[in-house]
């Protein structure tokens, strides 16, 4: 997914906005998809909506995306990661990890 779809941090910003994905030095535009599911799945499940809505309308507001390519891109960034985190080895030392970034994918 396209790096300008999501509301990335600034580099040594402080205090951002909680839904921003990033880190501090810098928001590692080329890993902007990895960031929004790690914050994902970091956030409780009640706040998914707002945090759609938060990226959603950054990439409204900056004429990025239409809210329809918006949500295609996310949906085929979601199952890629499903996907990915299906077909790994059910036998390796990271299976339980694996398991649980399933799990909170797929809520």
């Amino acid at each position: 997914m396209k790096a300008h779809f999501f509301k990335l941090r600034k580099p040594f910003e402080l205090f951002p906005h909680p839904y921003t994905i990033g880190n501090l030095f810098g928001p590692w535009k080329k890993n902007a998809d990895n960031h929004f599911i790690l914050k994902l799945q970091s956030i409780p499940e009640e706040k998914y909506v707002e945090y759609y809505n938060y990226h959603l309308n950054h990439s409204l507001k900056d004429n990025n995306a239409t809210e329809e390519v918006f949500f295609k891109e996310l949906w085929l960034l979601i199952e890629t990661r499903i996907g990915y985190f299906q077909n790994r080895n059910p036998y390796g030392s990271t299976h339980h990890q694996d398991i649980n970034n399933l799990s909170s994918i797929n809520k």
